[in-house]
């Protein structure tokens, strides 16, 4: 998936193995940043009512990072 059809695809968020994939980083290196408080545009999450983590992308975080750019929301990026 390339940033611009991620961008059109209007997801708010992205799992790590897609936005690894997208920076050609290695996804456990991603997971690893998020969870250390390091990575800008990731964040950890938990299932309602069990124990289970999980690591969340944002999108819009990601295209603002990405690109250097300040959007306040993703169709702003699409130029809507």
């Amino acid at each position: 998936m390339t940033l611009q059809e991620l961008i059109d695809s209007g997801k708010r968020t992205i799992s790590t193995d897609v936005a690894a994939d997208i920076i050609g980083i290695n996804p456990v290196t991603l997971r690893n940043s998020i969870q250390m408080g390091t990575c800008p545009f990731g964040f950890e999450a938990s299932a309602p009512r069990t124990a289970r983590r999980f690591y969340v992308v944002s999108v819009l975080k990601l295209v603002n990072w990405l690109t250097g750019s300040h959007y306040m929301d993703l169709d702003e990026c699409q130029g809507r």
